[in-house]
């Protein structure tokens, strides 16, 4: 019998490495724009202003693409003749009061009270849409669409 060595890397391996590039490539790609467009300028930022500079760019490119994403999906909508979901915003950008209110009312009652303030806030609706750290998230309480997403056409849902 011959031995066989597999070189097997584990999940949490290619999770850091992912990670790992995409926190250092916009940094390093903003450092070589820096010194490509202003040779001239001998200003000399240490690696870790470039890697501030460099999240904070991926951080907003993150939000710009989520919007992006947004306009595409009203757009489609649009074509499709279908309604986009009510929604419940918030005053601050990424609608972190509403997370921090959330939070506030956890502490003392259950998940589900907030659902049904925010449903009967929106006329009664079970099914609502909130922006959270500007991502989409759908909320329901419609026990046809639960049994369609657990059970009828479960293969088609991001769980």
């Amino acid at each position: 019998m011959k031995a066989t060595v597999s070189a097997y890397t584990t999940p949490g391996i290619r999770l850091i490495v992912s990670f790992l590039i995409k926190v250092s490539l916009p940094s390093y790609l903003l450092y070589r724009a820096v010194r490509h467009c202003l040779p001239s300028i001998d200003v000399h930022l240490g690696w870790g202003c470039y890697t501030v500079l460099g999240s904070l760019m991926m951080f907003l490119l993150h939000i710009l693409y989520t919007h992006l994403l947004s306009i595409y999906h009203l757009h489609r909508a649009r074509l499709l003749n279908a309604q986009p979901l009510p929604s419940v915003s918030g005053r601050w950008p990424g609608n972190f009061d509403l997370l921090r209110q959330w939070l506030g009312i956890w502490q003392t009652g259950y998940p589900g009270d907030i659902a049904g303030r925010i449903m009967n806030q929106l006329g009664g609706t079970e099914t609502y849409g909130v922006k959270l750290f500007w991502h989409d998230t759908a909320f329901t309480a419609d026990p046809g669409i639960i049994r369609e997403i657990l059970t009828t056409d479960h293969a088609n849902y991001i769980k």
